[in-house]
């Protein structure tokens, strides 16, 4: 089984593994949970990840009640992703010492 754990700032994103979209965050939420991407692996080989980054714009206005809307990206967006594998699935719990990092990428 195949994972990406996604950790980004300052940004909303999209994930895209073959060009099918596995993963999107459109708050200002973080989330440090892994998520599968097999459904997107359809032959063995290299793997296409993309992602795409987005400004927040009024998010910070609606979570806050004040505050600038933000139309580009700032100079301290981050993203980070890590796809990871895992041998079994059925003992698979987040971040355990099963996972093997095949990919990490940091922006």
């Amino acid at each position: 089984m195949y994972y990406v754990r996604i950790n980004q700032l300052n940004c909303i994103y999209e994930v895209l593994v073959n060009d099918k979209l596995v993963d999107k965050n459109y708050s200002l939420a973080q989330y440090a949970s892994a998520t599968k991407i097999n459904s997107a692996i359809l032959k063995s080989g290299t793997q296409t990840v993309t992602y795409r980054l987005y400004p927040i714009g009024d998010l910070i206005k609606e979570e806050y009640g004040e505050g600038n809307t933000i139309t580009t990206l700032l100079d301290n967006t981050e993203i980070s992703i890590d796809v990871i594998h895992v041998n079994d699935i059925n003992t698979y719990e987040s971040i355990t010492e099963d996972e093997k990092s095949v990919l990490k990428h940091y922006k």
